[in-house]
């Protein structure tokens, strides 16, 4: 299965009126022992990583408008790393809701950003976001 660019909405919201935070896929699970590394993306704060910045009327955002009301910035801080078999008991149970698959040039900036953000500081997802980018200028 091509995990890149896969969506999912975190179901951990107990308001209805709330925006799930949505992460996104950002390898493919390929280069070590199947595990994906996902990033989520925030509301635009004071002291928010500004190394990618999504805003609604990015034309490589459409297929996430309704999750981006307003400019929101990717939490490079708070990779999360995840075994394919994670994921999908995590699906199972509702923790994820699979959403709207993401445009490549949209997960193409978001990898990039992993490379150049202060905040990416977990060696190992690095590595595999390397990889991935890696792989795609082949």
């Amino acid at each position: 299965m091509g995990w890149v660019g896969n969506t999912y909405a975190a179901a951990h919201t107990r308001d209805p009126n709330k925006i799930p935070h949505l992460f996104f896929v950002i390898t493919s699970g390929e280069a070590e022992d199947d595990t994906l590394v996902l990033l989520n993306m925030s509301s635009l704060k004071d002291g928010c990583d500004e190394t990618c910045v999504l805003r609604p009327d990015d034309p490589d955002c459409e297929c996430i408008r309704r999750f981006l009301k307003w400019p929101s910035c990717i939490m490079y801080g708070k990779a999360l790393k995840a075994t394919v078999d994670d994921l999908c008991r995590a699906i199972d149970r509702g923790k994820f809701i699979p959403g709207p698959k993401a445009d490549h040039a949209l997960i193409h900036r978001i990898q990039d950003g992993a490379l150049e953000s202060p905040n990416m500081i977990d060696t190992q997802a690095l590595s595999l976001i390397t990889a991935e980018i890696d792989f795609r200028a082949t």
